[in-house]
């Protein structure tokens, strides 16, 4: 599960709780039983890299165009976007466009 944004984005701001299963299968039976019908299926592949305390993923799939997710604590995050060349303007958190802490 992944909550809503709360206080400063990029700096634990979001709630997510996940669910270890022993498998696709059982967790498909547990929700049938809980009501809930299928509405689609994706795969994502993931490529990950780590940069100190910061991971990188390219994430991919044949309904989307890949793209690049960093995660970490936020002073990481832009560093790791700068050693990319990407902007801050060019960022993007929660599907919004990255405000910098100081700018609020």
């Amino acid at each position: 599960m992944k909550g809503p944004y709360t206080g400063e984005c990029g700096r634990n701001s979001r709630e997510e709780v996940e669910l270890a299963l022993p498998s696709v299968e059982v967790g498909q039976a547990l929700l049938r039983l809980a009501g809930f019908v299928e509405k689609s299926r994706r795969t994502l592949d993931r490529d990950y890299y780590l940069v100190g305390a910061v991971s990188v993923e390219i994430i991919f799939s044949e309904k989307f165009p890949p793209y690049l997710e960093v995660e970490g604590v936020h002073d990481g995050v832009i560093a790791v976007c700068g050693m990319l060349g990407i902007a801050e303007s060019e960022l993007s958190v929660g599907g919004q466009p990255y405000v910098h802490p100081d700018s609020r």
